[in-house]
């Protein structure tokens, strides 16, 4: 089974909750801190709907490129 996204490169939701599993252990196990951040796109139907699918696709890759130019530790995860 696949766990990264066919269109971004990203983990996709079995990879995150692979990478999700492993980190909360880590946590638990050590007393350490753990952050989760998640992101909606507001009104990305309707985005796509007027723009078009590869419009869409294209926002969607810009979208992860500006989340991982600015959650770039060793440790920071973006996954879909």
């Amino acid at each position: 089974m696949a766990i990264t996204d066919g269109l971004t490169g990203i983990l996709n939701r079995r990879g995150f909750d692979e990478v999700f599993s492993k980190e909360l252990d880590r946590t638990f196990r050590g007393h350490l801190e753990l952050s989760v951040a998640i992101c909606d796109v507001d009104f990305f139907k309707q985005y796509n709907d007027h723009h078009g699918h590869l419009e869409g696709d294209d926002c969607l890759k810009k979208i992860v490129l500006c989340l991982e130019s600015n959650f770039c530790r060793s440790v920071d995860v973006v996954t879909r």
